[in-house]
């Protein structure tokens, strides 16, 4: 479910005419049709939409791919090391962002990642690994139609260079 959107005034004040039911004074004020109405609400809701993918465009400085590698991150902290192996949801060249269980990671954890990257023809025909240090620059609660549980989206933003070894 997409972000919500505060409604301008103008379509507002068109809702409270047309819940009131009663005819205005000025040509201005009189009531409005509901697929007027319903009319006004889409082409809001579609400007929106697209206000809100250029915004989201032209915040990201790398095309996004949807890969789905085993990654491991970790963490060194006063209270010990913290572990977490799961699965990328998408890699870009500056950055990972993956899915967890549980709430693991805040903003500005500084973590060690491990990408498996798989064998692929003309490239090794065995595994890598792509090391490098990440911040988290991003978390948010994630919540899947039909999932009883939640899950938590961390954005990792690369530190340096990806380091591969085959």
């Amino acid at each position: 479910m997409g972000r919500s959107v505060p409604l301008p005034r103008r379509l507002i004040l068109l809702l409270g005419r047309v819940l009131r039911k009663s005819p205005g004074r000025s040509p201005a004020d009189r009531p409005i049709r509901p697929t007027n109405l319903l009319m006004a609400t889409l082409i809001h809701k579609i400007r929106s939409d697209r206000a809100m993918a250029e915004a989201n465009a032209e915040r990201r400085a790398h095309r996004r791919m949807a890969l789905r590698l085993p990654v491991e991150c970790r963490r060194e902290g006063q209270d010990g090391e913290y572990v977490v192996r799961t699965i990328t949801q998408d890699i870009c060249t500056s950055g990972i962002y993956l899915e967890l269980d549980e709430p693991g990671f805040r903003k500005g954890d500084r973590l060690s990642v491990e990408l498996t990257i798989p064998p692929s023809e003309g490239v090794s025909s065995d595994a890598g690994l792509g090391t490098c240090e990440a911040e988290v620059v991003r978390t948010n609660r994630v919540r899947r139609i039909g999932e009883s549980f939640d899950r938590y989206g961390v954005a990792l933003r690369f530190l340096g260079p990806l380091r591969i070894s085959y």
